[in-house]
């Protein structure tokens, strides 16, 4: 049941990380984590990436949607 719970959280915050500015503690402590550095550890477990890696690549993405 636990890691029901904690995939829950992990893919709220990463909605949360395309769909915000929100700084990533924010993101971390509305989603239910202890602190950014368990929630950076949780996410890159299972998405195979840092929550700063990815809203770095959205970013870029998005520079190139608009440019």
């Amino acid at each position: 049941m636990a890691i029901y719970a904690l995939r829950r959280r992990a893919f709220r915050a990463f909605e949360e990380l395309l769909n915000t500015d929100d700084s990533l503690a924010d993101i971390a402590h509305r989603c239910g984590f202890y602190d950014q550095a368990h929630f950076t550890k949780v996410f890159a477990t299972l998405f195979g990436d840092t929550p700063g890696r990815l809203r770095r690549l959205k970013g870029g993405f998005e520079r190139k949607q608009n440019g």
